[in-house]
């Protein structure tokens, strides 16, 4: 339980200071490692991490020159309430950082957004994430727009209610991930 409740603090912590930027989801530190695969084509990498919280889950992001697929596993999309999803993705220094978001409001995609917090610009995208049950499937283009010549060295997942009492992050705590 007290793991539980340190990683929602920090997603707590982190849509406070984030606020004014984000339209309706958290921005998530993570610390700890991954997994992480070469999977098929040169430069294609995959990574995964549980996500710890209220419930088991899982996020993977696939990885490759032209896109971005990620997929959270173990939270379906309730029927009433907001559910938002998130990746957040970062070069080796933490200089360059993104945050890549899907938001959902009784049941159906109401946001689709990629936050640049260099700048703080908010980028919305005409994509529609893939549900089946409690998987949740969006490809965000990298090779144009607001991830374009990102180079990403860290990242961290996260799936929440709008109150935080159901989901988790992944890894818990601040800081990233290892993406490779």
């Amino acid at each position: 339980m007290r793991t539980t409740v340190r990683g929602l603090r920090g997603i707590r912590r982190c849509r406070a200071a984030a606020a004014a930027v984000v339209l309706s989801a958290g921005l998530v530190g993570c610390s700890g490692s991954g997994d992480a695969t070469e999977a098929g084509d040169a430069g294609t990498v995959e990574v995964s991490c549980q996500l710890e919280g209220s419930g088991p889950g899982t996020a993977t992001v696939v990885a490759t020159e032209d896109d971005l697929t990620v997929t959270w596993e173990g939270h379906e999309v309730p029927a009433s309430d907001q559910f938002d999803f998130g990746v957040q993705v970062a070069d080796d220094e933490g200089v360059a950082q993104a945050q890549l978001n899907l938001v959902f409001r009784d049941g159906e995609q109401v946001g689709q957004l990629v936050t640049v917090f260099e700048d703080y610009a908010q980028v919305q995208l005409d994509l529609e994430a893939e549900v089946d049950g409690d998987r949740v499937t969006a490809v965000f283009p990298r090779d144009e727009g607001p991830l374009a010549g990102l180079e990403i060295g860290r990242w961290g997942a996260f799936a929440s209610s709008r109150d935080l009492q159901v989901g988790g992050t992944c890894p818990e705590g601040d800081g990233f991930l290892p993406f490779e």
